[in-house]
């Protein structure tokens, strides 16, 4: 992708030069390791979704001065993610899988909040000592909105989901991976995960 980028913006193709990338050679070797995981899809008829999680709103803060700097925040994000997992019974389980920057407590106001008014305790944030392939392996579906995990989910094999909740602004599609499928706002959200539930 980048390659194709480079000369599409008009470097000269004689000096361009594209190599392997020896991290995600070894992500491509990974998930045999973890082979023997069935996904909530397979056993239970029901979808098994990973958020990865991204400090929209730090990073935000610090560059820009404004949390909502480009119109949305992970907490946005989640606040969706969550609305149409408990609306949608085609879901199984929501798992949070935190940035390395995030707070192991950061959504906790969230899910309890969540978990009071609805009891239900298919929504939870991943262990920590959990690699991102072993959470991708498990998940039938992986929603970010620009983290570099969505390409990693990728490169595994997964259904992957950039959602920024906002129809137009600051916020644009960065990753340029076409297989990525793009959304941006919740009815789209549900109507995309009730269509792959149905493939």
């Amino acid at each position: 992708d980048a390659y194709h980028i480079a000369i599409e913006n008009g470097f000269p193709i004689e000096r361009v030069i594209e190599i392997e990338n020896p991290y995600l050679d070894k992500i491509r070797e990974c998930p045999a390791k973890f082979s023997s995981f069935k996904s909530y899809e397979q056993q239970n008829k029901g979808l098994c979704l990973l958020y990865v999680s991204d400090p929209i709103s730090k990073n935000a803060l610090e560059q820009y001065g404004n949390e909502k700097y480009w119109g949305y925040t992970e907490y946005d994000v989640l606040n969706d993610l969550m609305d149409v997992t408990i609306s949608n019974k085609r879901i199984a389980e929501l798992r949070i899988r935190l940035h390395p920057l995030e707070d192991d407590s950061k959504y906790s106001h969230i899910l309890n909040r969540t978990r009071e008014a609805f009891n239900i305790t298919n929504i939870y944030v991943a262990p920590r000592n959990n690699s991102l392939v072993e959470d991708c392996v498990w998940s039938d579906i992986v929603i970010g909105s620009e983290t570099m995990a969505l390409v990693i989910a990728l490169i595994i094999g997964k259904k992957v989901i950039s959602y920024i909740p906002i129809e137009s602004g600051k916020a644009g599609a960065h990753l340029p991976q076409k297989q990525i499928i793009r959304i941006n706002n919740k009815e789209k959200l549900f109507a995309e995960l009730e269509s792959l539930y149905r493939k």
